[in-house]
Order: structure tokens, then C-alpha cells, then sequence
């Protein structure tokens, strides 16, 4: 009876998250955040009224997911008294509920305590699988409400979404070696919900391309098969619906090869739509309840899988039909774009200049990929209504009267009526009609000032403004690059928006520089250059230094502690270590500082150097010094932009946002790279009225 009353459990658990997969299937988003989306499926798997769910992977506890609570976006969750309630909850190893409201007030403390008021019980499930660890908070108005049955159920969902998201972590990894396009971002989370759904190491989503071949268009788990890679075709047989044991040869083979010896099981069902084969979808190594070993797949993992690859088979019609549809609009579009071109010589490809550049901005400022796409089309099409004025006042040499210039002033609006009837432009209609707004007001139709003008808006702005200020027209000669930019920084804050003009410069930067610096003016040959550039700029916040001066800072003070930085857990074990040697002579907030600047540090060695070594020290005057080295190739020019020279300290593009934290936080920062390898010194003056006792050294590294 109660194996019965587990298989039916475990049925309807599987058919819960199936439902979030179709959810997904039937409104993708290619900007979905994977990590959220396993965290929100166990949480819509759980009956209850409200719940979050925070993940550390060794960076300190984030937010992954919320249900149900309006208050969450109003109160800040990355601050250090919301990180000390969530160590604290981490420590329980079992899960624990609390019956009532008093009983919730008691234990979740401020600020997360505003967050859930008014919620009368609540479960709390903390978990870790290797270096993640997961806290789930699910909350009810009902009194006493979380019984046994409902804390079997949350932990069944959240162990399967632990599971996900410790193979997550080879996803990244994969991102980092992948070109992931458009379809790999769309197709990778179903992959992802595949494997959480079947407790399963690794999926596959491959669709069939022009030549019948199959692409790697879906991947999550380790980084074999990347996205794009072209498995052996299949055949005809698999248009029937198998499991391993029959089907195609190929397709099987294919497979095993790239998952190697780590192949243990294995469900590979074809993905169709009007009997008409259009992919595979796979799901590898399959976990037992406990995660404990490998478990096949049964007749009913099959047959859940083959109606998931039916939906996807739909998702897959509906793509190519809207691709088709897509393609037809931007053939349309370059036919009017050439018709204008056809009545004012002076700016033939004006448009498609346009359209570049704002792209170039856009994706500087890593914009979604749908608002990038918006933006392309906007600087297409952002004068089209230009095809409404009459030829003598666009092609006139002499200044307009004021009667020529309103009705140039009209063009925004004839655009925005063209394109007004068709669907697929409305999100980027605003973007056309307002590109002649001034970030202080002053601009056209509507006189928009500063963050009131659709951001879209403010990049064709800038973009259109660079090209005519660089392009010929029929009543003067262009300028050369750098007049024009010059133009542009001059106009930042009255004109153009300075985060818009600040995004062109380094896209610009980037560009030119690419393929002349990167491989010859290393950053330390320039060190000299730079250096006085940078002190003043950073208001002596940020020292360009040689070797002498990393050995005398080196020797200045005591030595506290050393850790090596191998993996991602390791940046836990240093902050956990710095906290224990620190906690006795620095105060709390100074502490935070440099345990947030010891993440930001030890993740970019993760992800540039393959890791490094941090060690901190204690200076007889007070100053803590942290001493961060790695063996990487060093920065190069490009690493260093025109806007840091021209921003400095407080705007966000100094230097990328670690360096700007870091700058906002520390004294002083020493930098010195090279091809060797880079150290970076952080620096705090702690106040002198803070006590002297002695503080615990760490005599060996960790």
C-alpha cells in the first residue's frame, strides 16, 4: 500500500514539473535565467501561498527565486544582516517548520521578517550538494499548516532542483568555450527541466538543419555536446517512437562517443510535427530517488519524454514559421530603406550605419537580446518618414526657414503612422518616434528630457548623431572620427545621454584597437603612460605598480592568513577564513567590505587565471592589506577604456563593476599585470580608535 501511495506521489511530482516544461515551451524566453527557472519549478511544485529560494555557490547567499511576495523587489537582499539571518538558517541540517506567526517572528529575523508578514507558518529547507547550498523559505496563512506529507514533498522537489543546480555549474563552464545563438538560448532550459525533471546528469535537444543533419541546438550538464556541434544522422527508423535498445545505430553511437565512459543509461525519442521529423531530444544517466546511483528509464519516463517532444516539435514549427515571417518584414524594410536612399543621394546608407552603431551601444550596455533586435530595426527604420517630405528641403544646401524645419520636425511622426499598423514594430515604436528627444528636454516631438526618453531612443540618438556628424551632406563636408566623438562627449548631459555616448566610445575603443593591441602594447608596457593618468582620475584610488613595489607592501605588514583559489568553493573557505582572522580587531562593516571585495577578486582568478592565492596582512599603522595573485595572461590596452579616463571613480563603466566596487570600498588598490600574471593589492585604513588586541594568525595556508 505505501509503495502504491509513493508511485502515484512520484507520478504526480513528474507530471508537475512536465507542466512547467510545457509552460516554458508554450511562452520561451531566451533571456531566461536557468539557475531561476529550477528554483521557481520546485517552488510551483510545493502547495503553499508564498516561498523563495536563495543558492550560495560560494559567493555568499543569493536570491534565485520568489512566489507571491510583492515586498521582495523593496527590500535590498544583497546586504550583510539578510546574508547573516540566511548563514544562520543554513546551519539547521533537517528540515524545520514554524506553526505560527510567533514562532516565524521569533526565528527569520529582519530584514527578511518585513518581507513575510502577516504569514502564520512556514517551512524552511536548507541543503547543500558539493559547494552549493540552497535555502527555501515557504510560507502559508495558515496556522500549523506544513505537514508531514507537504515537508515530503518540498524536499523531494528542492533535492531534484539541488541536483540541477550542481550540473549547472559545467553549464557555465560549457557558455564560457560555446557561440551560444539564438535557439541554444531558447532550447538549453528545456534541457535543463528535462534533467531535473529525470534526476538526470545531461540532456540534448538536436534539430534537423537544411541538409538533414543534426545540430546541437539544446544542452545542459557537462560541456560534450556543445551547442552547434553536428551529431551523426539518425535515420528514417527513428521516426518511430524507441527507447535505446531499438533505436537507430547512428544516433546511438553518435551519443556514446561524445558522453564517453560516462555513459551509463540512456532515453533518445525523435521530435516530430505532422509526421514530419524534425530533431531528437535525449536524456543521459538517470539518478535513483536519493541520488544515490543510476537508475534506468522505465516505459513511463519514455512515454512522458515522447509527449514533451511532441510540444517541442511544435515550439520548432512555430520558430521556422515566425523565422519565415521575419524574414519577408526585413525584406520589406530594405526596400523602403532604398527607396529613401534613392531620394537623398547624401545619406544612402545612413540607415544601415545607423542601425550598426546603435547595436554596437546596445550590446556594450548588455542589453536583452530582443531589445537589441528592436534597436537593429529602430536604426533602420528611424527616417522613414522622411519618404513624407518633399525632396527640395531634404536636399536643400542652404539653411532651412523655420516653416522647412517643422516639417522636418514631422518625420518622427510620419514614421511612427507607417509602421503603427504593423505588429511586429510596436515594441520598437517608441524608439522611432523619439529619436530626436535632447536628454535636457529640449529636443522633438514630445520634448522627453533624460531618463524620461525610451532608452532605445537615447542610443539612435547618439548613433544617428555620430554618423552625420562623420557623413558628407549636401550643405557640408563630414568630419573625421575623432571630431565627431569629440562633438558627442561635449553634448553628453545636454543632448545625449553620457552613459549612452560613454557605451560608444568603448564599442568604438574595442574595435579599432582589437586586433593592433591585444597582441602587441601589453599593459605593462604602457604602465608608464597610464600611471599618473590613472592615480589622478581615480583620485589616487587605483596605483599602476611594479615589482619593487609589491615586495615592499608585501613586507610592510604581518602575514594573517594565505588560501589557494582552485574552484569556486574555495572562495567560501576564504571568506569564512579572512571573517576568523579579522572578526576580533576590525569592526563588522569593515569586515563586509573586504569579504565583498574577496568574492569579486577570487571569482575574476576563477574565470580569467584557472585561480590564484590570496593573502591578507595587518600593518602597524591599522591598514589591512589583502595580496590576490594569479599566473594569468595579464590585461591589455583593451581591458583599459577611454570612458575610465574620462568617467573616473563614481560612474559605473570605471574599469567594469568589479573595479568600481572595489574602488567604492577600499583606499587604495595596487595593480601590477603582466603576461605572467596580475596582482592586486587592496588596501583599508581601519580607524585608530579601534581596539589593538592581538589578532589570531593563521600560521600555514589553507
Amino acid at each position: 500500500m505505501n509503495k502504491t501511495i509513493g508511485t502515484l506521489t512520484t507520478q504526480i511530482q513528474n507530471l508537475k514539473d512536465a507542466c512547467e516544461i510545457s509552460k516554458y515551451l508554450s511562452f520561451p524566453d531566451e533571456n531566461a535565467g536557468i539557475k531561476q527557472m529550477l528554483c521557481r519549478a520546485a517552488l510551483n511544485q510545493v502547495e503553499m501561498d508564498a516561498g523563495m529560494v536563495f543558492a550560495d555557490t560560494g559567493q555568499g547567499f543569493n536570491p534565485e527565486a520568489v512566489l507571491n511576495l510583492p515586498q521582495f523587489n523593496e527590500e535590498p537582499l544583497n546586504c550583510p544582516g539578510c546574508h547573516k539571518v540566511l548563514e544562520d538558517l543554513a546551519i539547521r541540517d533537517e528540515p524545520f517548520v514554524l506553526r505560527n506567526e510567533r514562532e516565524v517572528n521569533s526565528v527569520i529575523k529582519s530584514p527578511l521578517r518585513k518581507i513575510i508578514h502577516g504569514y502564520e507558518s512556514a517551512l524552511i529547507h536548507s541543503s547543500q550538494r558539493n559547494y552549493i547550498r540552497q535555502i527555501v523559505i515557504v510560507l502559508s496563512k495558515v496556522p500549523g499548516y506544513f505537514n508531514k506529507k507537504r515537508i515530503d514533498a518540498l524536499t523531494t522537489a528542492f533535492e531534484k532542483t539541488l541536483y540541477a543546480l550542481d550540473s549547472y555549474k559545467n553549464y557555465e563552464l560549457a557558455l564560457d568555450e560555446n557561440l551560444i545563438d539564438e535557439e541554444c538560448r531558447i532550447f538549453s532550459p528545456v534541457c535543463a527541466l528535462l534533467s531535473r525533471l529525470f534526476r538526470a546528469e545531461k540532456s540534448i535537444i538536436a534539430l534537423l538543419d537544411q541538409q538533414n543533419r543534426y545540430i546541437v541546438k539544446g544542452f545542459f550538464g557537462d560541456s560534450k555536446p556543445l551547442g552547434g556541434t553536428i551529431l551523426t544522422e539518425p535515420g528514417n527508423s527513428l521516426r518511430e517512437t524507441k527507447s535505446l535498445t531499438d533505436t537507430d545505430e547512428g544516433c546511438v553511437n553518435s551519443i556514446k562517443e561524445l558522453c564517453g565512459l560516462g555513459l551509463k543509461n540512456m532515453i533518445c525519442v525523435p521530435i516530430n510535427f505532422n509526421n514530419s521529423l524534425r530533431g531528437i531530444v535525449s536524456v543521459i544517466n538517470k539518478n535513483d530517488e536519493y541520488f544515490a546511483d543510476f537508475k534506468d528509464f522505465d516505459s513511463e519516463d519514455h512515454l512522458l519524454l515522447t509527449l514533451l517532444a511532441g510540444q517541442i516539435g511544435l515550439l520548432v514549427e512555430n520558430r521556422s514559421l515566425f523565422r519565415m515571417q521575419r524574414e519577408s518584414l526585413e525584406t520589406t524594410i530594405h526596400s523602403l530603406v532604398q527607396a529613401l536612399d534613392a531620394r537623398d543621394p547624401y545619406t544612402k546608407g545612413h540607415s544601415e550605419q545607423v542601425s550598426q552603431l546603435a547595436t554596437m551601444i546596445a550590446k556594450e550596455l548588455c542589453l536583452p537580446a530582443p531589445d537589441i533586435e528592436d534597436i537593429r530595426l529602430a536604426g533602420l527604420l528611424h527616417d522613414i518618414g522622411k519618404i513624407g517630405i518633399p525632396e527640395k528641403i531634404l536636399n536643400k544646401p542652404d539653411n532651412l526657414t523655420s516653416i522647412e524645419f517643422n516639417q522636418i520636425k514631422m518625420h518622427p511622426y510620419i514614421s511612427a503612422q507607417i509602421l503603427k499598423p504593423i505588429t511586429l514594430f510596436k515594441s520598437l515604436l517608441p524608439f522611432v518616434y523619439h529619436h530626436h528627444e535632447r536628454w535636457d528636454g529640449k529636443g522633438y516631438p514630445d520634448g522627453l528630457k533624460g531618463d524620461g526618453i525610451p532608452l532605445g531612443a537615447r542610443i539612435l540618438a547618439v548613433a544617428d548623431a555620430f554618423d552625420a556628424i562623420t557623413e558628407d551632406r549636401v550643405y557640408r563636408p563630414g568630419k573625421c572620427d575623432d571630431a565627431a566623438l569629440n562633438e558627442l562627449v561635449k553634448c553628453a548631459g545636454i543632448q545625449f545621454d553620457p552613459l549612452v555616448v560613454d557605451a560608444l566610445l568603448t564599442a568604438l575603443e574595442k574595435k579599432l584597437f582589437q586586433d593592433k593591441v591585444d597582441s602587441v602594447w601589453k599593459f605593462d608596457k604602457l604602465s608608464n603612460v597610464f600611471g599618473d593618468v590613472l592615480d589622478a582620475v581615480t583620485r589616487g584610488r587605483l596605483v599602476i605598480s611594479d615589482d619593487w613595489d609589491i615586495t615592499r607592501l608585501s613586507n610592510e605588514g604581518k602575514k594573517l592568513g594565505q588560501a589557494v583559489v582552485k574552484e569556486p568553493g574555495d572562495i567560501r573557505t576564504v571568506r569564512q577564513a579572512v571573517k576568523e582572522c579579522l572578526k576580533f580587531r576590525v569592526p563588522e562593516p569593515e569586515i563586509n567590505k573586504f569579504l565583498l571585495c574577496i568574492s569579486e577578486v577570487a571569482t575574476n582568478m576563477l574565470k580569467h587565471a584557472s585561480g590564484g592565492v590570496l593573502a591578507w596582512y595587518m600593518c602597524n599603522d591599522g591598514r589591512i592589506r589583502v595580496i590576490a595573485e594569479d599566473s594569468g595572461p595579464g590585461l591589455s590596452l583593451r581591458d583599459l577604456p577611454k570612458a575610465t579616463l574620462v568617467k573616473g571613480v563614481k560612474e559605473k563603466k570605471a574599469l567594469g563593476l568589479g573595479f568600481t566596487l572595489m574602488m567604492e570600498l577600499m583606499n587604495k588598490i595596487y595593480l601590477k599585470t603582466g603576461e605572467h600574471g596580475t596582482t592586486l593589492i587592496l588596501e583599508q585604513q581601519l580607524d585608530s580608535s579601534v581596539g589593538s588586541e592581538e589578532v589570531p594568525t593563521a600560521n600555514k595556508a589553507i
